[in-house]
């Protein structure tokens, strides 16, 4: 099985990444969906700044980690979260 999550934001949005196949999408909290990428980067951070803008706040990471904002990026999409509140193991298929 493979292990996917969704780190829900302050805001009530969810990044879904599915570890095993590489993948990740937005859902945001009126549960529309948005984009399907390939996982590039994933970072942690502790200042809501793009990580190009504010370097010594964020650092690489393989899980996102509440308490802290979440940079996740593909080839077309990226986004820069407001802190994460929860992380929560899901199944394929689950809304």
């Amino acid at each position: 099985m493979s292990k996917i999550i969704d780190a829900v934001t302050e805001t009530g949005s969810r990044y879904r990444i599915d570890f095993e196949r590489g993948l990740w999408f937005k859902i945001r909290r009126d549960g529309a969906r948005q984009g399907s990428e390939r996982l590039w980067s994933l970072q942690v951070g502790t200042e809501l700044k793009w990580p190009w803008d504010a370097p010594d706040s964020w650092e690489d990471a393989t899980l996102p980690e509440v308490g802290k904002h979440l940079y996740i990026a593909g080839k077309e999409l990226w986004y820069a979260s407001t802190p994460i509140v929860e992380i929560r193991e899901v199944t394929w298929g689950q809304p």
